[in-house]
């Protein structure tokens, strides 16, 4: 993964954060909750997405890996997750993305079954301005579910996960 700079406004490290709780684990990493402690966005919570650098390359996602990281480096959209911060260790990347309280539109459909009409127009308004911002920007998505689509503390959806999608030239 020698391909992979650190990059946000100011150098962060593990040390920055402050672990307030797992939200998931997989086969490469876990995602955490975790609280800025220094800087100017001291105090604000983001989540703290940990890939294990031996898995990535165990399972030959070197290249996805890196894609993804290359697409949240490149996109700015209020319906598409930003990351604030990478950074890696000798076992492990680090990227630090906007957290959503809401959590992943998959929740909200297993416990409703169905939206109201108002509702999924809404929603699909929320995704279709997402996905023409990326096509905009010549990334194409490719892993659209609703475990990848999250609610935002205003109710509004944010497209994540970008590890399948592919940038066209």
């Amino acid at each position: 993964m020698a391909d992979f700079q650190e990059i946000g406004q100011t150098q962060v490290t593990k040390k920055d954060f402050e672990m307030i709780s797992v939200l998931g684990k997989g086969t490469y990493g876990k995602v955490s909750l975790v609280k800025k402690k220094t800087g100017p966005d001291k105090g604000k919570l983001f989540v703290f997405k940990r890939l294990k650098k031996q898995q990535i390359q165990q399972q030959g996602l070197q290249e996805n890996t890196l894609t993804e990281i290359n697409i949240l480096l490149r996109v700015n959209h209020p319906h598409v997750i930003k990351m604030h911060y990478a950074f890696q260790s000798s076992e492990s990347l680090f990227l630090v993305l906007d957290y959503c309280p809401g959590g992943e539109l998959f929740w909200y459909l297993s416990q409703i079954g169905r939206f109201r009409e108002q509702a999924a127009k809404f929603y699909a308004a929320n995704i279709l301005l997402a996905l023409s911002y990326l096509h905009s920007v010549n990334v194409l998505y490719r892993d659209l579910k609703p475990e990848n689509v999250l609610v935002d503390l205003d109710g509004y959806l944010r497209l994540t996960d970008f590890g399948l999608s592919k940038i066209l030239n």
